[in-house]
């Protein structure tokens, strides 16, 4: 059994995606959202029943209390779904274990924040998500599954935002499916 820790820091709509999925999978169970903020994401979490803990600026600076819930809630799996804070060298270092992270481009390109914003001003005619897992170099690490399309040319940023957000919950739900088999 996967027991996920889901980190968030803002709406928590992929995270509504897990939970809304959860039912429809055997080995895999979300047990944990973690925030490193007040946020949308706790109080979806909170709605469905799922165990919550906000670790704040103070608290990362001090990995071994993040780790020390993680055991507690017997975690083995760390998914970060709209998680907005650079994990640190020593946290990566006490886990250990794969963390799979939700980015919204087709990596390597656009890396980091604004990533679909790079990608429209950029002109890039096919537009994606990527799951990776986490190392230390931002956005860097191996690529799990990716998503794409080709927008037209009369699409906004606007339509582009709406279609990636659609793309991250098939990715999130592909990749789930796909631990279950």
């Amino acid at each position: 059994m996967i027991r996920w820790a889901v980190f968030v820091s803002g709406e928590g709509t992929n995270l509504q995606n897990f939970i809304d999925i959860e039912s429809q999978l055997n080995q895999q169970m979300l047990e944990l959202v973690v925030a490193d903020r007040p946020c949308r994401g706790i109080e979806r979490a909170k709605i469905a029943n799922k165990q919550t803990q906000i670790f704040l600026k103070e608290d990362w600076a001090h990995p071994q209390r993040v780790m020390e819930v993680l055991r507690r809630h017997e975690i083995s799996q760390i998914f970060l779904l709209g998680f907005m804070k650079v994990l640190s060298k020593d946290f990566l270092d006490l886990w250990s274990k794969p963390i799979v992270n939700l980015h919204p481009s087709l990596l390597p390109a656009h890396k980091g924040l604004k990533a679909i914003q790079k990608a429209f001003e950029a002109g890039d005619s096919e537009m994606g998500v990527s799951l990776h897992e986490v190392t230390e170099d931002l956005d860097s690490g191996r690529i799990l599954l990716q998503k794409s399309y080709f927008r037209s040319n009369h699409e906004t940023l606007v339509d582009v935002e709406l279609r990636i957000h659609e793309l991250e919950r098939e990715i999130v739900r592909d990749y789930l499916f796909a631990l279950e088999s």
